[in-house]
């Protein structure tokens, strides 16, 4: 690491997968820009399963220009530790000179990943969480009700209901419900391939 070179590292609570694809998805907001509000971030690559990501920002008005290296490693089962550093294209004095936009583009870089991140469930600890559910049991009665668009239809068999499905009549994300299910369940649940 050079003199000017900036080092952050972070830790999410998600899988390295996870993490890499929601950098590669934050980048796409921060692409380039010449006058425009974006930090000019652009791919360069992106492996993996090493875990690397390679990004090249351009030159402005506060910089002239870098190179961040990215690298995921999974310390633990579902988190994920970034170390994103950022090394000027010019020497020392070019680095020491970018007004903190370096920085800025790395910080950038990790709030949008964040922002990515949020929208999705985080690894849940393996050690500490319980098995799922088993799958909800066919039931042995034919009285299954439908739900679409709010209103409640049946009572139906499933095998009916596998018919309409590949029919394209009812989608396997409508709801059904029969007596001893806890909630209306997704049709998917049910019905085999």
């Amino acid at each position: 690491m050079g003199v000017a070179d900036i080092n952050v590292e972070v830790e999410f609570p998600y899988r390295r997968e996870d993490v890499f694809g929601a950098i590669c998805e934050a980048l796409r907001g921060l692409g380039p820009s010449f006058l425009g509000n974006r930090s000019g971030m652009e791919l360069q690559s992106a492996d993996e399963l090493s875990g690397h990501i390679l990004i090249k920002a351009g030159a402005s008005m506060f910089s002239w220009g870098e190179t961040i290296s990215v690298s995921l490693t999974e310390p633990s089962a579902g988190k994920t530790r970034v170390v994103a550093t950022s090394a000027p294209k010019v020497g020392f004095a070019g680095g020491e000179l970018d007004f903190g936009k370096n920085r800025r583009n790395i910080e950038d870089l990790l709030r949008e990943t964040s922002k990515v991140l949020r929208t999705r469930q985080p690894a849940k600890p393996a050690a500490h969480s319980p098995p799922p559910p088993p799958p909800p049991t066919r039931p042995a009665t034919p009285q299954v009700y439908l739900l679409r668009e709010g209103q409640q239809h049946g009572p139906y068999s499933l095998d009916d209901m596998q018919r309409w499905l590949g029919d394209g009549a009812i989608s396997p994300d409508d709801l059904i419900w029969y007596d001893g299910l806890a909630e209306w369940t997704p049709l998917r649940k049910f019905i085999t391939s």
